[in-house]
């Protein structure tokens, strides 16, 4: 069999895999390009291998690189291809004039045919339980129910502020939300319990947090990877406003947060996304609550079924809650730190497309 070389091109893989090689070295000898200039010395270097380039979709930021003596390319998108699959494809195959061109990435729009040349693959939720260590956040009592962190504004986001506020819960919850670099709300004691890596952001930033500001905590991540600890051990739920909640699912960091933190949690997403997470193997809260909000087309009659669940869950016992869900808790806890439930089926694609090129 000829020789398989894989070119990481500026570390394309490096927050992908807990080591280098994980997807690929049980078939591929690794190498690594720090920049495109050391793409024909490699060429040259292997001329008789079968030659593989793993690229980031970032790459499209930049000019077009030529790519064309490699046997295949791999490109990495962490996430949402929001074109067409047919013209996402023509679209790499021009930048790096390559028409044997794969990619993974984390999600793609509902509507495109599923597509021998796409993998998708929940990078959100391999990488929280990759950078985070797990830390026991229950207790006997917390303070508050609900953290709802919200993040920058959007029309979802707005809707539960103003629900809480409607039914007299923004004081059962840690609560924040941003607009145009200004607080709309932030819990007065929330600053107690926010990360180093986050108090810090603020400093930085106005007092506002923001996620991508350069931080001595934050390394090769956003802040927003990093789990909030105290604020998840002194409150009881989590309400989980998606990134994307209009026509297609994506499943961010926002969700597998509390998957790992063995958190129930009201999802407020696009229709489908707790169908997509039971599609990979998660478990559910509708057992306690009334999820058929998940398939609801109607968005805001979507966002008025979940928060409906929300008050569902303020009328609970949370510790009794708790004792009767611990089961998909764990359940979830343990899937979501299972790496090779993920990672396995992706190697498998990748081998089928190198040992039997298309």
């Amino acid at each position: 069999m000829t020789k398989i070389v894989l070119a990481d091109l500026q570390n394309s893989l490096y927050h992908y895999e807990t080591a280098q090689g994980e997807w690929l070295d049980h078939i591929a000898e690794y190498h690594t390009l720090s920049s495109a200039a050391e793409i024909d010395t490699f060429i040259i270097d292997h001329q008789q291998c079968f030659k593989i380039v793993c690229v980031l979709s970032m790459f499209f930021d930049r000019p077009p690189v030529d790519l064309s003596g490699f046997d295949l390319v791999i490109v990495v998108n962490p996430e949402l291809i929001q074109e067409p699959l047919g013209e996402h494809l023509a679209l790499l195959r021009k930048h790096f004039s390559n028409d044997r061109v794969i990619t993974v990435t984390s999600e793609h729009l509902p509507d495109c045919l599923p597509n021998e040349y796409v993998y998708r693959y929940p990078y959100f939720l391999t990488e929280i339980p990759m950078i985070n260590k797990y830390v026991d956040t229950s207790a006997t009592e917390k303070p508050k129910l609900f953290d709802a962190l919200l993040g920058l504004n959007k029309e979802h986001r707005q809707f539960i502020f103003n629900s809480l506020r409607q039914h007299n819960l923004i004081d059962k919850c840690y609560l924040s939300l941003i607009e145009k670099n200004q607080w709309i709300y932030y819990s007065n004691d929330l600053r107690l319990l926010e990360t180093k890596a986050a108090l810090e952001a603020m400093d930085k930033n106005n007092g506002v947090f923001d996620s991508y500001i350069n931080t001595s905590f934050q390394q090769y991540y956003p802040i927003s990877r990093q789990m909030p600890i105290d604020i998840y051990k002194n409150s009881w739920y989590s309400i989980v406003a998606e990134t994307n909640y209009y026509t297609w699912t994506f499943i961010s960091e926002k969700t597998a947060k509390p998957l790992y933190a063995k958190r129930i949690f009201v999802m407020f997403a696009a229709p489908y996304h707790l169908k997509k997470l039971r599609e990979w193997g998660f478990q559910t809260f509708d057992s306690i609550i009334d999820e058929s909000y998940d398939v609801e087309l109607d968005r805001m009659k979507r966002y008025k079924m979940a928060f409906d669940q929300v008050l569902a869950l303020s009328r609970q016992d949370p510790l009794s809650v708790n004792r009767k869900i611990t089961p998909i808790l764990e359940h979830n806890h343990d899937l979501i730190c299972n790496r090779q439930h993920f990672v396995n089926p992706l190697r498998s694609w990748l081998t089928d497309h190198i040992i039997k090129p298309n």
